[in-house]
């Protein structure tokens, strides 16, 4: 079965069904990409991570590193990139930038931030809108002549300037 939409299973260490129509499949050097019966592979593998969350895939670029020790073992390490978000067909609604992105309860918007040690959450809607809370919590686009904007609280936004950040 299989062999008809990918000719070269061999290249493939797993195809796992994340929806009633879709499959996450993982190449043999551990990056993920898409497939369906009806089109095939959609998205060819090159994300370290692929998730079905309400209707959009959230992806990671990051990848893995294996390598061999003096000993003869094999190790392998994987190295953490950003996550973006793609649509149902695999179009780039929100390029991976962001460190962490999270549906939030109300499974409405996601929840984003550039830097989790920061704890600055900014939100984004299904379209790839950016936009923060503001004080009467509606929906208030960043502002621009910052880099990261958090929500409102009691009438103060927490910004950041990229130039201004301690590595």
């Amino acid at each position: 079965l299989w062999g008809n939409y990918f000719p070269n299973l061999q290249d493939y260490q797993s195809i796992e069904r994340i929806s009633s129509n879709i499959f996450r499949i993982v190449d043999n050097k551990h990056r993920c990409g898409l497939a369906s019966v009806e089109k095939g592979i959609f998205i060819e593998p090159q994300y370290g991570e692929v998730k079905l969350v309400a209707d959009v895939f959230i992806v990671n670029d990051g990848y893995w590193d294996e390598w061999k020790e003096d000993d003869g073992d094999w190790h392998s390490r994987y190295n953490k990139g950003k996550y973006g978000i793609l649509d149902q067909a695999g179009n780039m609604i929100v390029a991976p930038q962001y460190e962490d992105i999270r549906l939030n309860a109300n499974e409405e918007y996601f929840d984003i931030t550039k830097d989790r040690n920061l704890e600055i959450y900014a939100h984004i809607d299904f379209s790839g809108n950016i936009f923060v809370f503001g004080p009467d919590e509606k929906q208030i686009p960043l502002l621009e002549e910052y880099d990261w904007q958090g929500d409102y609280r009691n009438g103060i936004s927490t910004v950041l300037k990229e130039q201004f950040k301690h590595h």
